[in-house]
């Protein structure tokens, strides 16, 4: 005898589990291909002459489904590659973070696909496109501007201005993208990190970020001047491409580290960074002293300074300490530099790094002279286009003669060491007025944002953000601060954050309100 089946009963909870669980099978099986890419592509890399060509294809594909669920992680490997991959190859034996091509372009390492583009670039665009669709999909706005949006908009404009009227003039295609590229690079950092960046947990993982990054290279800088050259740095000029101990933009990350540690002791925001902050302390000073960059001691001097000032105009509690502090240096950097000023050891470098301002030595002169007669090319290649400039892409016109250093920078005849002045030369008053308007905009915004601002940890990020772009502009002026990509990475995404943290703030004493009903 046959008993008829009874109805087939599916719960509503087994329902909405199945998605819930597909969704996490289908992550796992996501994880476990993405590893076994990264595996066979590390592999290949390792048996091949050439493990560029295999990696730089392999880690950007890799990355393209993480950043889908996780596009903040954009921002981290920015601010992370920034501060830790050099631009170009130091040759010594003990370098490997300069062997990472995260700022060359893809035709430069002979990668299996040639593109004009380097993987930090790549990396923001892959980020860009999924947000934007992402946001389409989700019926939302693409993309979110900013007050910060129209004046970095137009500078970036006036950029690619420059790179059309340079090319279209008999400039080099080529050489026109090496000069523009940092600028928008700035620009894509910053509207990532304006879109992507929301709360005040992710600002203080990019500052973690940053920190370890800096202070890792401040190990890498202390093992390099007292392990490699065994504490001596008199034939540097014959091991170093770059004629110091790191990159030159190594000095003003260890400027920044030191900053933001002063404004964590000021303001008390973190204690655990602080300490962390304590305990590299001591590389860092010495690979800072070791790389002998007079642009990276007067950005330290000014940071200081900016510094001291808004915390006593903010801190009534700390102006005490603040004026001590103030009349106990008045009354020892002069002795200093007095006694140090022509030291030959670390502890004599930033003061002579002052008196090379007065009474140069060999060295110091033969550098100031060239500078000197580099500005006045400069000036007069303004001269000959003042309003729109001359575009990118095209040798400096040498109305006096200077020493060629193409062995030691390829565009030395096109790029000038004052990029401040470089910016009018190549695109005009126009464009120049743009670049002092976007910097001077994003001083005031986060000027206004740090005067207004209660919380002690978002507070001190505006004011770091103040101290990055006065260092860059320190850099810019002496060293070619405006055309590394690394420092305009770090100064796009501070961009993009400071707007946010009036919002951030209120957010917090939302959460805060929230929880205490």
């Amino acid at each position: 005898m046959m008993t008829e089946a009874g109805p087939l009963v599916i719960s509503s909870r087994d329902l909405s589990n199945r998605p819930k669980q597909s969704l996490d099978l289908f992550r796992q099986i996501l994880v476990v291909s993405i590893l076994l890419a990264l595996s066979l592509a590390i592999g290949l890399a390792l048996a091949s002459s050439t493990p560029w060509r295999i990696l730089s294809l392999a880690i950007p594909l890799a990355l393209l489904p993480i950043l889908w669920f996780r596009p903040t992680l954009s921002v981290y490997l920015l601010i992370a590659g920034a501060a830790l991959f050099e631009t170009f190859r130091l040759n010594f034996r003990d370098s490997f973070t300069d062997q990472v091509p995260f700022f060359h372009s893809f035709s430069s390492i002979r990668a299996p696909i040639t593109l004009p583009v380097t993987p930090a670039e790549l990396l923001m665009l892959f980020a860009l496109g999924i947000l934007i669709l992402k946001r389409i999909a989700a019926r939302e706005k693409p993309l979110e501007f900013g007050p910060l949006f129209w004046v970095t908009a137009f500078y970036t404009f006036m950029v690619g201005f420059g790179v059309l009227r340079g090319v279209g003039t008999g400039g080099s295609l080529a050489t026109a993208l090496s000069e523009a590229r940092p600028q928008i690079d700035l620009f894509l950092a910053f509207l990532l990190a304006y879109n992507l960046i929301r709360d005040r947990g992710q600002v203080k993982l990019i500052t973690w970020i940053f920190l370890a990054a800096v202070g890792f290279k401040g190990l890498i800088g202390s093992w390099r001047f007292l392990i490699t050259l065994d504490g001596n740095l008199q034939g540097l000029t014959e091991i170093s491409t770059g004629n110091s101990l790191m990159a030159h933009e190594e000095s003003i990350f260890f400027v920044l580290f030191f900053t933001f540690m002063l404004i964590l002791f000021l303001f008390r925001s973190d204690n655990k960074q602080f300490k962390f902050c304590l305990i590299l302390s001591l590389p860092v000073l010495l690979s800072f002293l070791a790389n002998q960059r007079r642009a990276g001691t007067l950005a330290l001097i000014l940071c200081i300074l900016v510094i001291g000032l808004m915390a006593y105009m903010m801190l009534p509690s700390r102006r005490k300490l603040i004026v001590s502090s103030a009349v106990l240096m008045a009354l020892i950097l002069p002795a200093y530099i007095l006694a140090f000023g022509n030291s030959p050891g670390l502890i004599g470098q930033p003061a002579r790094a002052v008196t090379s301002a007065f009474q140069p030595d060999e060295r110091d002169q033969s550098s100031n002279e060239y500078r000197v007669l580099e500005a006045e090319n400069v000036k007069r290649n303004i001269a000959l286009n003042p309003l729109l400039g001359s575009g990118y892409g095209k040798p400096m016109v040498m109305f006096l003669p200077i020493p060629d250093l193409s062995y030691i920078f390829q565009l030395w005849d096109t790029i000038p060491h004052n990029t401040i002045l470089w910016v009018w030369m190549r695109l005009g008053l126009v464009g120049f007025v743009a670049y002092l308007f976007m910097v001077g905009r994003t001083l005031v915004e986060s000027a206004m944002t740090a005067r207004a601002m209660k919380d002690p940890y978002l507070r001190g990020i505006a004011i770091f953000t103040i101290a990055v772009l006065l260092s860059w502009l320190a850099e810019g002026a002496g060293d070619m601060g405006l055309i590394d990509f690394r420092e305009t990475i770090v100064v796009g995404v501070l961009m993009g954050v400071a707007p946010r943290l009036n919002q951030m703030a209120q957010g917090n004493r939302l959460s805060a309100v929230s929880r205490s009903a």
